[in-house]
């Protein structure tokens, strides 16, 4: 048996809801109660941003994403609505997975019923998203609200364009009354340039419904423009055109000013030789201008979006880089850069310059950098540089010919009077003494050059300096009218330097301080123990210090000769050569320590120094004992070493004359042969003396290297006028048992080999 049953008009009508649903953007749900789940259609889901293939939910899950302030009333409503079997309609929101919450018109019904117990099992319904009708409905009741009390220009105008309705604000905007707003076509006072996009607009808003923003311009009643921001919404019901514009002249003339200035700028950086980049927090480029592809094969688009590390920049250049500009982010304060780098054209010095931008809030928003080429101005810098180095040569070189032609000139004229003498029989010591204090003075001239001269370190011991001051200031003073003060502390430390060149740094200030106090006054010397950090301002090292300051109350130093105090062979006096305060300069920085000045014309003048301290408290320096007569009579037998003829014949005669037998040798080899022919002979030398530089022959040192290997305990004296040598410095390192800096005199010779020989009585 079977039953047939005609269809046709179900399937239909199924098709037909279905177009209905599908033109009408509905969505659609069904919940079994009995199951507690729910199938809902993709649309439905589609409103929130699910998944479409979700179909079937929980109830639980469902309610989840209803809004807490809508989910009790919702239930409510479907509670006393069901058992009647009644349709119900109700507004509420759902949150939308991106977290925004969306309006949702649900309608629905019981559509089915337990059959035994009365209860409904089923319930259909429907959802419609109305966001933008409620936010439309919103705008539209805040628009009415608003529309007498807003300084804002508020219109109404119907589909043929005809205003309906006008605020009190368009005339403040525009300056026509209300009623002569009432009496124009609004579109007629459109600028003529944006009349038609102005209708295409309006068409836009009435064909696409929801509210438009657009822009244009309006004439005002004094025939000026004025440029309006609108707002519309289209309200379909009564197919009306609800506007609101705010007057944005004064923002487009900012605008309009900004781009020009934007243009303005960019056209400077564009046209611009140095290297202008920006940067994002990431150190990405933003902005790099062409000026780059003058000294890189790169365009300026091959940076944007790229930080240097990811063009592969070289690791040095890119860590400095980097803590520049982090720097700059970090603390909002400009940095700089000096940095070698290769171009297309070759090996060019670079600075650069990185400034903070910041944003409305104060924070650091981006940064951007100038690098300048300074490859040509360095090479300018370096040859004035050597301009003034040989400036300063021929200061130099014109005040030591000058001194040494005034010494020569009383050494020679001494000598030709004495042999003048002579040859009459007449006594000639005072004018030999004449001539040797010439010669001291001349020595004393080489040493203050030595001094300053590059190379040499100071022969550094454990020294008091308390004894040195008093010493070298009272005989400084002896005999003056200036008197001196001494404020020294108690427990004063022991200095670390050299005794010898310490004690001229004392003498000099002292006597410049004296010459400026021709009339007599006071000399304040302070001493004092202190300990610098490595925060001290006086660019030293940090450690232990001895802190000197020698003031007068002399004549003071003007400012514009107060820089050049220090340079050797500068000076305000007549007498004077200029190299105290140059000499005195050299020997502190020597030391390691530092000198200051102060000064004011009239009132005098304070220098301040620091000379380091020593680690040991016991003194370096061993008193020699005894007074006896280092010219008495000796023996023993001398190997004598240098290069100058004259000199060899002078220590022949000096030593022999005082017991001492002689063999003398030109240079390193020479010096060698006999050396070792007196050891065969058995004869051999109790001391050496050596020179230490011999031109175009084996100098002292390596003659010593040698007779160390033929006799390893071989007593030996260095010889040189460099007293700045290192060797001179640190004889004793070197293996010798003593130096001797030239010219040195017949006292000094005959007491250095007595030393090591031994006093020997005839």
């Amino acid at each position: 048996m079977a039953t047939v049953r005609d269809v046709s008009e179900r399937e239909q009508a199924l098709d037909q809801l279905n177009m209905v649903i599908e033109g009408g953007e509905i969505g659609y749900w069904d919940r079994d109660l009995t199951a507690e789940t729910m199938e809902i259609s993709p649309r439905s889901l589609g409103m929130l941003g699910l998944p479409g293939n979700k179909t079937n939910m929980s109830l639980d899950e469902w309610f989840s994403y209803m809004h807490p302030d809508d989910l009790a009333d919702g239930l409510e409503v479907a509670k006393s609505a069901r058992y009647q079997g009644k349709p119900w309609k109700l507004e509420h929101r759902m949150k939308h997975v991106d977290g925004h919450w969306v309006w949702i018109l649900g309608q629905a019904k019981v559509v089915a019923w337990d059959p035994e117990t009365g209860e409904p099992t089923r319930i259909c319904g429907t959802h419609v998203d109305i966001t933008e009708h409620k936010r439309l409905t919103l705008e539209r009741e805040q628009f009415f609200r608003f529309f007498e009390n807003s300084s804002d220009l508020m219109l109404v105008v119907d589909i043929e364009g005809r205003l309906v309705r006008v605020n009190d604000g368009a005339e403040n905007i525009l300056g026509y009354s209300k009623d002569e707003l009432m009496a124009i076509d609004m579109l007629s006072l459109v600028h003529p340039d944006d009349r038609a996009r102005t209708q295409l607009d309006v068409e836009k808003v009435e064909a696409e419904g929801g509210s438009f923003h657009f822009e244009n311009r309006y004439l005002h009643k004094d025939g000026s423009y004025v440029w309006l921001s609108w707002r519309s919404i289209f309200e379909k019901e009564n197919r009306l055109i609800l506007g609101m514009a705010r007057d944005i002249t004064r923002c487009k003339a900012v605008d309009e000013e900004l781009r020009k200035q934007e243009a303005m700028y960019r056209s400077l950086a564009e046209s611009s030789e140095d290297i202008i980049m920006r940067y994002d927090r990431q150190h990405r480029h933003i902005y790099v201008n062409k000026a780059v592809s003058r000294y890189l094969d790169l365009r300026p688009e091959d940076y944007i979006g790229k930080t240097k590390r990811d063009m592969g920049f070289d690791e040095e250049l890119l860590s400095n880089w980097e803590k520049v500009i982090e720097d700059v982010f970090t603390t909002g304060e400009a940095g700089f850069h000096i940095f070698e780098a290769e171009s297309i054209s070759g090996p060019v010095t670079m600075i650069a310059q990185v400034f903070p931008e910041f944003d409305a809030n104060g924070k650091v928003e981006y940064a951007f950098s100038v690098s300048r080429d300074i490859t040509k101005l360095r090479e300018y810098e370096k040859e004035q540089l050597k301009i003034q180095k040989l400036s300063s040569l021929g200061v130099l070189a014109g005040g030591i010919a000058h001194d040494f032609n005034n010494i020569l000139t009383v050494l020679l004229g001494n000598l030709s009077y004495a042999r003048d003498l002579q040859s009459d029989g007449k006594d000639c010591t005072s004018t030999l003494a004449s001539a040797e204090s010439a010669l001291h003075r001349a020595r004393h001239l080489t040493n203050q050059l030595l001094t300053f001269a590059k190379g040499g370190e100071p022969v550094r011991a454990n020294v008091s300096v308390e004894e040195i001051i008093r010493e070298i200031v009272n005989f400084d003073l002896s005999g003056s009218n200036v008197k001196v003060q001494y404020n020294l502390s108690d427990g004063l430390w022991m200095a670390d330097v050299d005794e010898g060149l310490v004690s001229q740094v004392f003498s000099n200030l002292v006597t410049n301080a004296r010459q400026a106090m021709p009339q007599g006054g006071l000399i304040t010397l302070s001493a004092d123990n202190c300990e610098l950090d490595e925060e001290n301002t006086f660019n030293v090292a940090p450690g232990k210090y001895l802190k000197f300051s020698i003031s007068d109350e002399g004549e003071g130093i003007n400012q514009e000769h107060l820089r050049s105090i220090f340079d050797p062979y500068f000076t305000t006096k007549k007498s004077g050569n200029g190299l105290g305060l140059a000499t005195v300069y050299s020997i502190i920085e020597k030391h390691q320590g530092a000198i200051f000045v102060e000064s004011r014309p009239g009132e005098g003048t304070e220098f301040t120094f620091f000379l380091p301290a020593a680690v040991s408290k016991l003194p370096g320096r061993v008193q020699s004992e005894g007074n006896e007569d280092v010219l008495c009579c000796n023996s023993g037998r001398i190997l004598f070493m240098d290069d100058e003829e004259m000199i060899r014949d002078l220590a022949c005669e000096i030593l022999g004359s005082k017991g001492y037998e002689v063999e003398v040798a030109s240079e390193g080899k020479e010096a060698i042969a006999l050396f070792s022919e007196a050891l065969k002979g058995e004869q051999a030398f109790d001391c050496v003396l050596m020179d230490l530089t011999i031109p175009g022959g084996m100098g002292g040192m390596d003659t010593f290297r040698a007779l160390k290997e033929i006799v390893p305990d071989v007593r030996a004296i260095v010889t040189s006028s460099y007293a700045d040598d290192p060797v001179m410095a640190n004889y004793r390192e070197h293996g010798f048992s003593g130096c001797l800096i030239k010219p040195f005199s017949l006292t000094t010779l005959v007491e250095k080999v007595n030393e090591l020989v031994g006093k020997k009585a005839v």
